[in-house]
């Protein structure tokens, strides 16, 4: 156990939640909140179809509306931002304020009327115009069952690259971008969280008002000192964390946006290698909403990305964003092995795939999620408690495994590209049902000890 001399409880890895947004709602946490399956038919196009530079679920928003109605929009160019490419839309369709900027994928969020909107899609600088909407949230025997605990003995991993007994840029990093993390709780304190960003609330220190974003780094990289059984994949990483969603787990496209453009701008700055992003929008993407491309861009910059798939399933076609981003790792939910009982007279159950996970393809047709892992019944950190535990189901959940098992292999081998990492665990996980990669599982179940 890595501490100062003054214990600091610092959590910062997003529980295992689901979030995603519909039309006039924000990004969400997955945790478990599966819909039924007539729901899952109407969730929102997160595509452009018609191709008119509007994205369908934005154009459903404008329908019947008078032109001087005004929406929250994140607005994509086809060249590289500068002042002179806004004052000239500017004298194009009136005035306009910018709330964020993403160079990245040359973007803004900003709020417009529909007569902007319409009198936007015509020229022919803008790529895309698509709503700015509500984004919400979406390990005991999972260490076990998926190949975590041997892996760590038999080959000394753990994200502690240096050695040393204190965090820092040169261990593993993994950036939880969600609710916040908790730095007082017993698994995540001793200065692991090394960094952070609070696009909510601005506040200067890392904390959590929710909760998900703590259990979620606890997954990932807790280090077990409450309870050695809820130890993360890699409890010798180093944590950053980026609060993008508020106390009750929404946030906005806009703002997670932000919050990876603040990432890959702060990537060297903080040694940051993954993210995790254990949130999204409902709907089935195509890869090319705002978000997804962010993701991209994060990856080309070096960023192994994990993403939770969603928490829409069974139905098909519940891939949302970011869970669509070509680039990400995109991250279903498994149960692991549950033993048989005489107590409770219930026989023992192998591996399954969660009913509420999300499945593909995705709107255009590509296999999603990439890999399942375990997102039922895991326990880890609880925010706000010192050293309690919680136990969550989702996507969620899912996903921060994948990010610690980042951790592991680049602990490994540092030379691993983000491309490197996500092929690897495809290669080295188990088929499930022995036809090679679909829509369900993936590749198939996560093997940690084979990648």
């Amino acid at each position: 156990m890595r501490k100062t001399l003054k214990v600091l409880l610092l959590i910062f890895i997003l529980a295992g939640m689901t979030v995603f947004a519909l039309p006039g709602q924000v990004f969400k946490s997955l945790a478990q909140e599966a819909k039924p399956a007539e729901e899952n038919k109407k969730l929102p196009q997160l595509t452009d179809k018609d191709k008119n530079k509007i994205f369908d679920n934005l154009e459903e928003l404008l329908a019947g509306q008078p032109t001087s109605a005004a929406f929250d929009t994140i607005i994509l160019f086809e060249e590289n931002l500068s002042a002179a490419l806004f004052e000239n839309v500017k004298a194009n369709i009136g005035n306009f304020d910018i709330t964020h900027q993403y160079p990245s994928i040359s973007g803004i969020a900003t709020n417009l009327t529909k007569g902007q909107i319409v009198a936007l899609s015509r020229l022919s600088l803008v790529k895309q115009v698509e709503h700015d909407a509500q984004v919400t949230i979406f390990l005991d025997t999972a260490n076990y069952w998926f190949g975590t605990e041997k892996a760590r003995t038999d080959f000394g991993l753990d994200g502690n690259v240096d050695g040393l007994a204190t965090y820092s840029k040169d261990d593993i990093v993994v950036a939880i971008i969600d609710t916040g993390i908790d730095p007082n709780h017993v698994d995540l304190d001793g200065g692991k969280i090394i960094g952070w960003k609070d696009i909510i609330n601005n506040q200067p220190n890392p904390y959590d008002d929710h909760g998900h974003g703590t259990h979620v780094a606890s997954i990932a990289a807790g280090e077990g000192e409450g309870n050695t059984l809820y130890k993360g994949v890699a409890p010798g990483a180093a944590l950053v964390g980026v609060k993008v969603l508020d106390s009750r787990g929404n946030g906005s496209v806009s703002g997670v946006n932000a919050g990876i453009q603040w990432v890959i701008d702060n990537k060297a700055l903080y040694g940051i290698e993954i993210l995790n992003l254990s949130l999204g929008i409902s709907g089935s993407s195509d890869g090319t909403d705002s978000t997804s491309l962010i993701v991209n861009q994060a990856v080309d910059a070096g960023i192994v990305s994990a993403v939770a798939a969603g928490n829409d399933g069974p139905a098909k076609y519940t891939i949302g964003s970011p869970a669509a981003a070509a680039k990400a790792i995109t991250v279903g939910a498994m149960a692991d092995v549950e033993p048989g009982t005489a107590s409770s007279g219930l026989p023992a159950q192998g591996f399954y795939q969660a009913y509420f996970s999300s499945r593909g393809p995705t709107a255009d047709e590509r296999i999603k999620p990439d890999i399942s892992a375990p997102g039922v019944k895991i326990t880890a950190a609880e925010a706000n408690t010192g050293n309690g535990y919680v136990e969550f189901n989702g996507t969620s959940m899912a996903s921060p495994f994948i990010a610690g098992l980042a951790g592991l292999m680049l602990h490994a081998n540092s030379l691993l590209s983000p491309a490197d990492v996500k092929s690897k665990i495809a290669i080295a996980s188990v088929d499930w049902d022995d036809s090679g990669a679909d829509i369900d599982y993936g590749a198939g179940r996560l093997d940690v000890y084979e990648a």
